[in-house]
């Protein structure tokens, strides 16, 4: 009787805490008040709109509907959205599906956004859409096609965004985004605006699809701590200051195409030690002419200096040379000064063993060290000897290790 009498009083106590339990979420609940409300519906487009907006009490700005949002233009550094007096309260936004768009200068300077969550709706970032959101930390733009300029300017505390799919990405998109480590971005894109990326001071790699054509005017500059960069073969003009002031930048690859160089490309990359080009492309000749202190070295798209294998497990490689194509010959290799493995950018002198010597190729069997935890970008060069006793540089393609 006891036992039962126990077993009564545990009930009882279960559930005046459900109870408590549920009267404190309701109230909690009750506490989340509107702090303001309306309609951002763009009247302006064919598309026939239906959207608005809720901000409450939790920080939580939320856009519905259909359509897209409306306009907000900065008029003498002052936005005009009509939640502008509500920006300090705002913490995270959340665009839901069926709206297609960031809305234009929506959330300039709302300096306690840390979060966004954009629908696959959402197709479209537009001008300074997050501008100036110093505390924006977590944003997934992966699926958005087009970002417009200065949509992401000063947000400085964004350390890591994913755009595979934009296409375009305006004038000063991510310009003085210090904290931005790494950006991805995906085959399809074909426009980095001007100074898209400037004074994104800790950028140390960026990968630019083979489908860019245009690279704007100081897209780079400032990237201080951006060590390497290759210009894709599908881009034919590399404009002014484009890597203006990258003081940490160690190489460049220039593909054969570019008709067209800008003034003060490399100005202030003080430790820009080489740039691989095409001997004869125009950008040999620019070099030559403008930078001439920094070492060319070409590429051999005739396979005169090629890597045959990789042993990624013994960090060893095999180096073939045609040395007939560089001015010597296997018989007499005295035109060959060294050979240099280059891994992830830091070059390695080795000593190498000519272990078989062929009608056509003298062969290297040379090992590396490889620092990376899981991979690596690797190449090979060889230093030749002029009749002058200058010297030329001739090198492979990268490989990608894993």
């Amino acid at each position: 009787m006891k036992a039962l009498k126990n077993v009564w009083i545990i009930s009882a106590l279960i559930a005046v805490m459900i109870l408590f339990v549920n009267i404190t979420t309701a109230s909690a609940a009750d506490d989340i008040t509107v702090l303001t409300s309306g309609d951002c519906s763009d009247d302006n487009t064919t598309y026939p709109s239906n959207v608005t907006y809720t901000l409450t009490s939790d920080g939580i700005f939320r856009v519905s509907g259909n359509g897209y949002m409306e306009s907000y233009y900065v008029y003498n550094n002052v936005p005009t959205m009509p939640w502008i007096d509500y920006r300090d309260s705002i913490k995270e936004v959340i665009i839901e599906d069926g709206v297609f768009n960031a809305a234009y200068g929506g959330f300039v300077g709302c300096n306690n956004l840390k979060k966004v969550t954009l629908a696959d709706s959402v197709i479209n970032i537009e001008p300074s859409a997050f501008s100036a959101c110093t505390a924006l930390t977590d944003i997934n733009v992966e699926n958005i096609g087009w970002i417009g300029a200065s949509a992401f300017a000063d947000c400085s505390a964004l350390e890591r965004v994913n755009c595979q799919k934009a296409s375009y990405l305006g004038e000063q998109a991510f310009a003085a985004c210090y904290g931005l480590k790494e950006i991805t971005l995906g085959e399809g894109l074909t426009e980095i605006g001007e100074t898209a990326f400037y004074q994104c001071i800790s950028l140390e790699s960026i990968n630019i699809p083979s489908t860019t054509e245009t690279i704007g005017f100081g897209a780079f500059g400032y990237c201080t701590s951006l060590e390497r960069a290759v210009i894709p073969e599908s881009v034919t003009v590399i404009n002014g200051n484009t890597f203006y002031g990258c003081r940490s930048l160690k190489s460049v690859e220039i593909p054969q195409n570019v008709t067209s160089i800008g003034s003060y490309v490399f100005y202030g990359c003080s430790n820009l030690s080489c740039v691989y080009l095409y001997e004869n492309s125009y950008a040999d000749k620019f070099m030559t002419e403008n930078n001439g202190s920094i070492a060319r070295k070409y590429i051999t798209e005739d396979n005169a200096v090629q890597i045959s294998e990789i042993d990624t497990e013994n960090n060893r490689l095999k180096l073939l040379i045609d040395t007939n194509k560089l001015g010597g010959s296997p018989e007499n290799a005295q035109y060959l000064e060294q050979v240099n493995v280059i891994v992830d950018d830091e070059e390695q002198g080795v000593k190498y063993y000519v272990y078989d010597d062929t009608e056509q190729y003298a062969v290297f069997e040379i090992e590396y060290i490889n620092n990376s935890a899981d991979s690596a970008d690797i190449r090979a060069e060889a230093k030749v000897k002029e009749s002058d006793d200058s010297f030329k540089y001739y090198v492979t393609e990268v490989y990608s290790i894993d």
